[in-house]
């Protein structure tokens, strides 16, 4: 991004080469892109580390069951 900045010719230049008007437009559509990517990739962490804590937790209580009225 600061390339694009200190150099916005040359995003206008590759935006008309993709077939994209202007080079700002260039750089909203790669933000866009990226920031999907990364909230999905996010999201997958997260629902692994779900299961992973599933996981733990059912073997926690296989491991040391209580009965009724135990602490």
């Amino acid at each position: 991004g600061m390339y694009f900045v200190a150099f916005p010719g040359h995003s206008t230049y590759i935006a008309q080469q993709l077939g994209v008007g202007r080079g700002a437009d260039l750089v909203i559509y790669c933000w866009i892109v990226i920031s999907l990517a990364l909230s999905l990739n996010l999201q997958f962490k997260i629902l692994r580390l779900q299961a992973a804590i599933t996981e733990l937790t059912r073997e926690l209580a296989i491991r040391a069951p209580r009965g009724p009225g135990t602490d």
